[in-house]
């Protein structure tokens, strides 16, 4: 093995020391599963959950299948399609809106094509009972 003067040694076993110490630390205070440190913006959020908004920016152009995916997940819904309107919604548009104006925002491109979204289950949903509702035809 080499043979590294006393003070080279001090050196290096202060610097692993220092280096354990300082990934300790970080591993202990980071925001890790195991840490049961909440921040105080968490707290608040828990106390006063702010209502879902959407995102409608597709400056680009997106398939309406993939639109109407994303609006659901967003509020934690199930979209349930026969037909999907053929071409792009495109709107750049950096705002966020309730699900309900998003809807009408949808709806008002989709007329164009004689298509229409509907939430059904509002009451239904609220009282937590399943969902019962007749589907009717879009037109």
């Amino acid at each position: 093995m080499y043979k590294l003067q006393r003070s080279t040694r001090i050196r290096l076993t202060v610097l692993l020391c220092g280096s354990l110490t300082v990934t300790i630390g970080t591993l202990a205070f980071a925001k890790s599963p195991w840490s049961f440190r909440t921040s105080r913006a968490e707290q608040r959020q828990t106390e006063n959950p702010s209502p879902v908004q959407s995102n409608l920016n597709y400056p680009f152009g997106t398939r309406w299948d993939k639109v109407f995916n994303q609006l659901a997940s967003e509020h934690g819904l199930t979209m349930v399609m026969d037909r999907i309107p053929k071409g792009y919604f495109k709107r750049f548009d950096r705002r966020e809106y309730a699900f309900s104006v998003a809807l009408d925002i949808l709806n008002e491109e989709l007329q164009q094509q004689d298509f229409r979204l509907i939430h059904h289950c509002d009451s239904d949903q609220s009282a937590g009972l399943p969902c019962r509702g007749s589907y009717g035809s879009a037109t």
